[in-house]
Formats: C-alpha cells, structure tokens, sequence
C-alpha cells in the first residue's frame, strides 16, 4: 500500500474499502457514528456528525447496501473518515516494530 500519499490514490483506496465491506458492516460503522458511539475512538468522526445523519437505522440499512460513490456528502465524509483513520492506525502499528 504505497502511494497513498497523493490524494487521488487516497480517494480511490477508500472508495474500493469501504465498498468492499460488507452491508452489514457498514450499517454497523454508520448506527455507531450517528450513535456517537465513535466519538472516543475518532473524535475526527464526531464533529462528522449533523442533523442529515440523523436517520432511522431502516434508512441506515437501506444506505449500508449502496456505493460510498452514491452516499450523501456527509456519509462519504464519515466513511472515508473511517478508513482514513484505520489506515493510519495501521501505518503507525508497523512503524512501532
């Protein structure tokens, strides 16, 4: 994974895991997000939070199942904030050995 330093390889490595997840997965990330049960693991996806996150988890199962490409604004915000983060939580796992 190199190379993810210039922002179009980012956006894309991003687009390809989060629409590599699972739907149950994602509405598990999302119900946890606009649950703010993330804040103290990410507190970069707690201010991701609006009120146009703020929906039934029927309308989160039914966005679970789409494209990130096909998402709100703000829900490509919060996935891509998401796998931003594990990605960087990731980079610092193997500089530490």
């Amino acid at each position: 994974m190199t190379n993810l330093d210039q922002p179009f390889q980012l956006e894309e490595y991003i687009k390809e895991t989060w629409n590599a997840y699972p739907p149950e997965k994602r509405f598990d990330i999302m119900r946890r997000v606009r649950d703010r049960q993330l804040s103290d693991e990410s507190p970069d996806l707690a201010i991701l939070v609006d009120q146009n996150l703020l929906v039934t988890d029927e309308e989160l199962q039914r966005l679970a199942r789409q494209p990130i490409q096909t998402l709100s604004e703000g829900w490509q915000r919060v996935a891509g904030t998401y796998v931003a983060t594990l990605l960087q939580r990731e980079d610092y796992k193997q500089t530490k050995h």
